[in-house]
């Protein structure tokens, strides 16, 4: 077991240098894009895209996630091929119909350049799809620098587009397009996907076996995009662009928090799908569960003040409405983080049903809550509304995967959630920086502190065993 723990910690490390610097490019972008564009279109930009993520994933079936996970139970390469030329045709017949859902919506609501849009959405599908295929070979490698490349493209031709040549919000649309396309192209070279397809491996058994598995998937991408998705909808709609443009300001800060997490997660899917096989793969996900959690709340914590400190030396004057809610976000974005990875021990498990549910109850609840805080408390009544919906589906599936699966985060360690109240707290009560500085200050004290008993009690197996038996599942 202590090998799949290694295979873990490297994994992991390799991700955090990939995505470091991949979530960081909405960072490095944020000034130029407040300085350069005003939040009226930004906000039409971000409806856009909300859109896109919402069409995607349901056309699609998320074949992506169906050929990984099915990938990683192939005991050869041939045979994860022969999974991966089952999906590559369901992508091909998607990017026709993600055209034509496009148009389509185009018709009820301006989209400004349809057909761009549509190249958009169909490079975000294929990004997915060879993404996925990398990490069914086991090359995180190819994957991370493709990435890499890809953000770098992104980077520079947004810089120059808009710097340079003055171009408008488009350019936000060939950057992504140009610099996912070299990320496909390199994926393409290093595994001959359409080399090595076959069209006797599109079999209509292995084919239904993919749609049973992503069928339910796509339908939580609907349900979680009642959550941030719907937001943007019924801002734009009920406060205007303006106030949805500071919003995708804001909820660009959920990236950092999102960094952590997916760094886990990426590099724990891996791990998760051989140790379901295992009869005491419980145990071990409890762990991990736990140390996630630890992390996610004092990251949240620093990050949450260090934010308040930052903001106005990074975002332009005419954002700065963005910062009274941050808060929100950063609850919001930690409590989507962690019921996220709670879906990836469900999906290890091939049990999608709680995920669908989970996010189908949030979603719910976020456009009813919509619908009475927004004319209540305006922006803040809608990120109350958002954090609310999304505490809410992390604890169904939290309360059931330890109903179920005797897999939940022990007592001492749940109650670090108190820090993240406390955080937030000093940052709308402190009216200085010495203030926000000094909570930073304590928050690292206390991870200090908090970091030694998660290495005793989550990575010294001996120990971890003992305490286990000493109390049973906690």
């Amino acid at each position: 077991m202590k090998s799949r723990y290694k295979q873990f910690f490297f994994t992991l490390i390799g991700y955090f240098a990939g995505n470091v610097f991949t979530k960081l490019i909405s960072f490095i972008l944020l000034p130029l894009y407040t300085k350069i564009i005003e939040p009226e279109i930004y906000g039409t930009f971000g409806v856009i895209t909300t859109i896109v993520q919402l069409v995607v994933p349901m056309v699609c079936m998320c074949i992506w996630m169906s050929v990984f996970r099915y990938s990683a139970e192939a005991e050869t390469e041939q045979e994860r091929y022969e999974v991966i030329s089952t999906g590559l045709p369901v992508m091909w017949i998607s990017s026709g119909l993600l055209a034509a859902v496009l148009l389509a919506i185009n018709i009820f609501w301006d989209l400004g350049n349809p057909y761009l849009v549509c190249f958009y959405a169909i490079a975000n599908g294929f990004q997915y799809f060879y993404g996925y295929i990398a990490r069914s070979m086991k090359d995180n490698r190819t994957f991370i620098i493709s990435g890499c490349i890809n953000s770098t493209i992104n980077l520079l031709l947004n810089w120059i587009g808009i710097v340079y040549l003055h171009h408008g919000i488009e350019t936000l649309y060939y950057s992504y397009i140009i610099g996912t396309l070299a990320q496909v192209l390199i994926i393409e070279i290093k595994f001959r996907v359409l080399s090595h397809f076959r069209a006797g491996y599109v079999q209509k058994a292995r084919l239904q076996i993919l749609f049973k598995f992503g069928g339910p998937l796509a339908l939580n991408s609907i349900m979680q995009w009642l959550l941030t998705g719907l937001t943007q909808i019924m801002i734009a709609q009920m406060l205007g662009m303006y106030y949805n443009g500071l919003f995708s300001v804001a909820v660009k800060f959920a990236t950092l928090i999102s960094l952590i997490a997916s760094i886990f997660e990426y590099a724990w899917l891996e791990l998760a799908y051989d140790l379901a096989k295992n009869n005491n793969s419980a145990g071990y996900y409890r762990r991990v569960i736990n140390m996630l959690f630890g992390v996610l709340v004092f990251g949240s914590s620093i990050l949450m003040l260090a934010i308040k400190i930052l903001f106005p030396y990074f975002i332009a004057p005419a954002y700065n409405g963005a910062l009274e809610v941050i808060p929100y976000i950063v609850i919001y974005a930690s409590a989507n983080s962690l019921a996220s990875f709670f879906a990836t021990i469900y999906m290890s498990y091939k049990d999608v049903k709680t995920i669908t549910v989970s996010s189908l109850i949030a979603g719910a609840s976020n456009l009813l809550l919509i619908l009475v805080l927004i004319p209540a408390w305006s922006f803040h009544g809608a990120m109350i509304s958002l954090t609310a919906a999304c505490v809410l589906m992390m604890l169904i599936r939290g309360i059931i995967l330890k109903k179920k699966y005797q897999i939940g985060i022990d007592g001492l360690t749940a109650v670090w959630v108190l820090l993240i109240l406390a955080a937030a707290a000093v940052f709308y009560l402190s009216e200085s920086a010495l203030g926000d500085i000094g909570g930073i200050l304590v928050c690292m004290v206390l991870f200090a502190f908090a970091a030694r008993r998660m290495f005793f009690t989550y990575m010294r197996p001996k120990k971890f065993a003992v305490e286990k038996t000493n109390r049973g599942n906690v």
